[in-house]
């Protein structure tokens, strides 16, 4: 393909790709280079730094480095949380923490036997308390939520609307984010800090019981 045939392709229709060598790094790069290439600016990356971490966290999923912890993610599936998920993932994999959700996976042919066996195996949770149309979170992640805890799983919240959760998770200290923001520095930074916080909790805690 000349570099005149890619322009066009960018331009006026989708990209075509040569055979793949490694499906593992074609089904996780593919999707990163469409990204780069989209023609609706407002649909690219926010910047190089937010392409960078993302391709870090592909880099260290294709070299299949050991995860030190395991994270399931409650949270909508709506193209509208795409970003967020991003930057969950690749904070999870900048601390080396593997993040799954459920639509990722299928185990089994019950959803709900799959989330239930995904947040027992997992070290933690992270859930994101939005609101919906309806204007409060997910029922479905405040039923994720309420599993975690009754396992005494630690989890990590995150929410655009602090105002719209119940009361009982107002006392849980939450992160709070701005959906437009979420590529941006800062964020990825204070994610970052809040995922490694959860596993040094969780190591401690091990080492307590093992003690």
């Amino acid at each position: 393909m000349t570099i005149e045939d890619l322009r066009a392709s960018v331009l006026h229709g989708g990209l075509v790709f040569p055979a793949a060598r490694d499906e593992t790094a074609e089904r996780l790069l593919r999707p990163w280079l469409r990204r780069l290439l989209e023609p609706l600016p407002e649909n690219r990356y926010i910047d190089a730094l937010e392409a960078q971490r993302d391709l870090q966290a592909i880099a260290a999923e294709i070299e299949g480095r050991r995860p030190v912890a395991r994270a399931f993610v409650a949270m909508p599936f709506t193209t509208e949380f795409d970003a967020l998920w991003r930057a969950i993932r690749t904070a999870c994999a900048a601390c080396r923490v593997f993040a799954m959700r459920v639509d990722q996976s299928h185990l089994r042919e019950s959803i709900w036997d799959e989330i239930c066996d995904a947040i027992r195996s997992c070290d933690f949770t992270i859930a994101v308390a939005a609101p919906a149309s309806v204007g409060v979170p997910n029922p479905n992640v405040m039923l994720e939520i309420g599993y975690a805890r009754a396992l005494q799983k630690p989890v990590l919240l995150l929410t655009d609307a602090p105002d719209t959760l119940t009361f009982d998770l107002r006392t849980q200290r939450a992160l709070l984010y701005e959906p437009k923001s979420v590529g941006g520095g800062e964020f990825y930074r204070e994610l970052v800090s809040f995922v490694a916080g959860v596993i040094a909790r969780c190591v401690t805690e091990d080492t307590t019981k093992a003690d």
